[in-house]
């Protein structure tokens, strides 16, 4: 039977309960479709994951299946143990086909083991390639082993797995088709989310297919039945098997334990004291010197091989080979088939028990010990076990130095996630000033940007610069300036971006490094391209080409990538979007999915900001779907952002909202955070939800907005916010905003909802300048966004310098400018100003645009207009005025004749944001008294336009009831 045994001694009993979870391993064997199913058996310790396990695979290798057992240990995390542990010689019997599929998956194995970059920035991208390559290799072979026999794979202890072994499993799982292979994994919940970055890793094996069956405990059925069925326990007395019952809640190892000695006091703790005494007793039918033995077995760990046992213990074969088939005997250990010579306990609960009976002292000599004979071996995999023994016995330095060198060697396997773990444990364990503080710190900052830790990337780079600034110019300290440079644009914090952008050229240049110099100017480049300096960066873009360096495929990416942002800004479309085509080219051609789907976002941004809509969206959708299935986190949060504003600018509200909800709102990124905020504040408006609307204020996000100096952050949240807090009633608020906002914006890319609020709502001082920004724009020959804005803002000023006619014309071509770009609600707003009221309800009823419907009674939001001869508002469908509805709900209680403190008591509001509707009123229909304000309210043409109720108002008009009136 296949490598079975590697799962345990044979059982005692029968398998009590489990019909369910069986039911679900046996659906995943037997499913027809091929391809590779994973099933994580997850439970507490002492439930039963391994004992269900070993039922299955016995059953399943009985079919003719190949079952392939391995571990992961708690300690040896190195890259793809647990699977080499699978696949070791003598996994499976020498039968032909199997033994030579098996052959060629361990060759692939070697080949994957035996990548080593040396960390060079230039080859990353090679490197990256064929390790995928090689990823594609194993999975190719693994499918030519599956295609023989149905194969299953079995790995205990998942949760304490290599992050490079669960995403090869994940690269597996997606990628293997012909044959059929299942990967049964047991996972201890209590476990598995003690390493972030290990928990997060599961987590996506999970989301991307593997199914959860989770162990509970036996209920007191099936402990009933567990009594009858096992051997030791059904001569138990009742009161005995009542009390083990009452220790053991229902977890089999602990009933299995508890019922051989038929112990009954009751303690608590991590490992209950009965089960302890349980261990202890079978460890005491062993004599003292094989007890000796077994309790430095249990230092060396889970498991052993009986080579080093040997010499740790100074004994020869007669004294040690009685001693491990003694404690085989008394269930404390098995020997672990088709590995010579190699033992482990049987289970991880009485490796803790017996591990525990040894005194500090003596167990830090025994590691000490360790060490020294694992260093003896020169063998590159013991290096994780040396880490950890070397810990255990108080040796700082060879601990840091070994964790340093598993970090590098994940590092040359380009497994960047079990890298930084052993570069952060090592600098765990070092002093804040010690002098290797400053490679690791380095070490640290390019490893976790390239595991996508972009926090702790930023973290560890200041630390590193620290570090280094002391010794002068190095390379090392160029490349973290240049990390810290991203990491800052990033937050919005533009002056040390460019401070540390600056830094990294200068010393590039005095060291004469052309490749470090060409990757500075492309950042400082980048800097410059999205805060509106498109000039300058193309002087840096030129300036990278001047450096004669034959750059890498990854830094000829960000090079076309990042001048197509800046040639864009410049207005040279043609060749920006040229730039774009041949960023996601070489993307591709790297097989990069993060780059691929990094240069589409960008492309997609500016193919949004110039109207062209359709391939905006198609880009966005296209990079967020691949970041999606790579799990790519940053990347897919930017692009789920993108897709969100494309979808909401086509009027697609329930995407957009399933997206805000889903994918970015929770975003810690702040560029990502401005979406989220004005996104929500937008959907708000337009579906008249003023709860959400407040609740999405962010003044200190704003700031940061503000301060980035970005037009895409500023235009977005800063126009958003305008809006709000105008619709809520509070002017002044709203006119701050907006000058602020103005006096920082660089360009009108993504500022649509800002240069409308200002022509709406805004002084000359703020239109003037406002104006400027978009005549510029337009006359880049393919911005077909600013050429509509552009009208819309001169229809809204020509309406509210009372130029009717003028307003109609502007107001229809701008209506017809988005239509063209496929932007239905700015559409509907200018058919709306036109008088084509109907044509715009139309619109806004299709998307889902409530606040702009007619109220319940019929009454338009936006139908009036003021006279042009005598300033009375009266009405004409060919320039209509358009109050909020809040502010047209105040109208018709200031023509009922109600004071400011009296609408506030009736609507809830504070006496002040009554005055400020009032203000807004007035600027909105260019009148100056509550009488016109009286005259518009009775100019309405439909029914039921103003509060209903049975009491007159001061002023004659009709009142409302305290407590009821009507809603627009």
């Amino acid at each position: 039977m296949d490598r079975i045994g590697r799962l345990g001694s044979a059982p005692e009993a029968p398998l009590i309960g489990r019909a369910h979870e069986r039911a679900q391993l046996d659906a995943a064997f037997g499913a027809t479709t091929p391809g590779c199913t994973t099933i994580l058996l997850t439970g507490e310790a002492g439930i039963g994951k391994t004992r269900l396990t070993q039922e299955a695979v016995t059953a399943y290798a009985a079919h003719g299946a190949l079952v392939l057992a391995g571990s992961a240990l708690e300690y040896a995390r190195a890259p793809y143990a647990p699977l080499l542990d699978a696949l070791r010689p003598g996994a499976a019997p020498d039968d032909g086909d199997v033994a030579a599929a098996l052959a060629v998956v361990r060759e692939e194995f070697a080949n994957l083991d035996a990548l080593s970059f040396d960390g060079n920035s230039t080859d990353a991208e090679r490197f990256e390639r064929e390790k995928l390559r090689r990823l594609d290799a194993v999975v190719r072979a693994l499918e030519a082993l599956a295609t023989t026999r149905a194969t299953v794979l079995v790995l205990e202890d998942l949760h304490w797995a290599d992050v490079a072994t669960l995403e090869l499993l994940r690269h597996v799982q997606r990628a293997l088709h012909p044959g059929r292979l299942l990967i049964l994994a047991t996972v201890r919940d209590e476990d598995a989310g003690r390493d972030e970055q290990r928990a997060a890793a599961l987590a996506k094996l999970e989301r991307e297919g593997a199914r959860r069956v989770p162990l509970e405990p036996l209920d007191a059925d099936e402990v009933g039945d567990f009594f009858e069925a096992h051997p030791r326990a059904r001569h138990l007395s009742r009161e005995r098997r009542a009390r083990i019952a009452e220790l053991a809640e229902g977890r089999p190892l602990f009933l299995i334990e508890l019922s051989r000695s038929a112990l009954a006091a009751r303690e608590h703790g991590a490992i209950p004291a009965t089960l302890r005494a349980t261990v202890l007793e079978r460890l005491r039918t062993l004599a003292p010197e094989q007890r000796r033995v077994i309790a430095v077995a249990a230092v060396i760990g889970r498991e052993f091989d009986a080579d080093l046992l040997r010499a740790l213990t100074d004994s020869d074969a007669a004294a040690l080979w009685p001693a491990l088939r003694a404690a085989v005997a008394a269930a404390l250990l098995f020997e672990i088939p088709a590995q010579p010579a190699a033992f482990a306990f049987r289970h991880a609960l009485v490796h803790e028990v017996l591990r525990a009976e040894t005194l500090g002292a003596e167990a830090r000599a025994i590691h000490a010990r360790i060490v020294d004979a694992l260093a003896t071996r020169g063998d590159e995999h013991a290096l994780p076990r040396i880490a950890h023994h070397a810990e255990a016995a108080g040796d700082s330095a060879r601990a840091v130095a070994a964790s340093r060198a598993c970090g590098d060697r994940a590092l040359r396997l380009l497994a960047y996630a079990d890298a930084a773990r052993f570069y952060l444990h090592a600098a765990a364990l070092l002093e804040p000033d010690a002098p290797e503080v400053a490679p690791l710190a380095t070490a640290l900052c390019r490893v976790l940007f390239a595991s996508g830790d972009a926090a702790g990337s930023k973290r560890w780079g200041e630390r590193a610069e620290l570090a280094l600034r002391p010794a002068g110019d190095s390379p090392d300290l160029v490349i973290v300036l240049t990390l810290l440079a991203g990491h800052y644009a990033t937050e919005g914090d533009r002056r040390r971006a460019f401070e540390s952008a600056g830094d990294a050229i200068a010393i590039a240049e005095r060291l004469g490094d052309p490749s470090l110099a060409f990757d500075a100017y492309v950042t400082r480049g980048a800097l410059r391209a999205v805060t509106g300096e498109s000039r300058d960066a193309l002087d840096d873009f030129a300036r990278a080409r001047a450096t004669g360096c034959a750059a890498s495929a990854r830094s000829e990416n960000r090079f076309h990538l990042y001048r197509a942002m800046a040639r864009a800004g410049n207005g040279q479309i043609d060749e920006a979007f040229a730039d774009y085509a041949r960023a996601v080219a070489i993307a591709k051609e790297r097989g990069d999915p993060d780059w691929i789907a990094v240069c589409e976002n960008n492309w997609a941004s500016r193919a949004c900001a110039l109207g062209e809509t359709a391939l905006a969206e198609d880009l966005y959708r296209s990079a967020y779907e691949r970041a999606r299935a790579h799990d790519l986190g940053f990347t897919r949060a930017f692009a789920a952002a993108g897709l969100a504003y494309a979808t909401l600018a086509r009027g697609r509200f329930d995407e957009t909202r399933r997206l805000i909800d889903e994918e970015i709102a929770a975003s810690s990124t702040t560029i990502v955070r401005v979406h989220a905020r004005a996104l929500a504040l937008r959907l708000a408006l337009l579906t008249g939800d003023d709860g959400a609307l407040r609740a999405a204020l962010d003044e200190p996000l704003l700031e940061l907005a503000l301060a980035s100096g970005q037009a895409q952050q500023i235009g977005l949240l800063g126009g958003a916010m305008a809006q709000a807090y105008a619709e809520l009633g509070e002017a002044p608020h709203a006119n701050a905003l907006r000058a602020k906002a103005l006096a920082v914006l660089p360009g009108i890319e993504y500022s649509t909802w800002l240069l409308d609020d200002v022509a709406a709502h805004g002084d000359s001082a703020q239109a003037e300048p406002a104006r400027t920004l978009i005549e510029r724009a337009a006359q880049v020959p393919r911005d077909r966004v600013a050429a509509a804005v552009l009208s819309s803002f001169d229809a809204r000023r020509a309406q509210r310098e009372r130029k009717p006619r003028r307003a109609h014309e502007l107001a229809l071509a701008a209506a017809a400018a988005f239509d063209a770009i496929d932007w239905p609600c700015e559409r509907a707003a200018m058919l709306e100003l036109a008088g084509r009221i109907e044509d715009a309800h139309a619109i806004y009823r299709a998307i889902g645009a409530l606040r702009h419907l007619p109220n319940a009674n019929g009454t338009s939001l936006a139908n009036h207009h003021t006279s042009a001869t005598n300033g009375t508002p009266a009405l004409n469908a060919a320039s209509p005025l358009t109050l909020t509805p809040r502010e047209l709900e105040v109208a018709r209680f200031v023509a009922a004749g109600y004071a400011n403190s009296e609408i506030a008591g009736a609507l809830a509001i504070s006496e002040r944001t009554v005055e400020s509707h009032v203000t807004s009123i007035f600027t909105r229909l260019a009148i100056h008294s509550r009488a016109q304000i009286g005259a518009y309210v009775a100019a309405l043409s439909t029914p039921g336009g103003r509060p209903s109720g049975q009491r007159r108002g001061r002023n004659g008009g009709a009142s409302v009831s305290e407590d009821r009136y009507s809603s627009p």
